[in-house]
């Protein structure tokens, strides 16, 4: 990612640790300086670090990971946005890809064509 991307989508998880700040989740981790990190995800010969993760009194584990344009498309994300949706359901909680206002119904389209079955929030 240019400079510029790493920018935004830093923006995009800080505004993520608010929203969740505001709705009283706890243990709001971000893969971000400032916040602690969330733990290494180790899957085949691949490792993945979830953008945030959080717990609820409803769900003890949720895991998000903020996504911009440039990476809708990608099967690097898909693969990653598998596995850390599996992981979540393994462990009862959730997992969400957060993009963007406005892009959530095009990068639904994309998923469902390719038969993935993320959940996609807009913030």
């Amino acid at each position: 990612m240019e400079a510029i991307a790493f920018e935004m989508h830093d923006e995009l998880v800080k505004k993520m640790v608010r929203h969740l700040k505001q709705r009283f989740y706890q243990h709001i981790r971000a893969n971000i300086p400032g916040y602690p990190q969330p733990p290494l995800i180790i899957s085949d010969q691949d490792e993945y670090v979830a953008d945030v993760t959080a717990g609820s009194p409803t769900h003890p584990k949720h895991i998000f990971d903020i996504e911009l344009p440039r990476s809708f498309d990608d099967p690097q994300a898909h693969k990653r946005w598998s596995v850390l949706s599996e992981l979540a359901e393994e462990r009862g909680g959730s997992f969400r890809v957060i993009v963007p206002k406005g892009l959530g119904k095009d990068v639904k389209a994309s998923l469902e064509k390719k038969n993935l079955n993320i959940t996609v929030s807009e913030l």
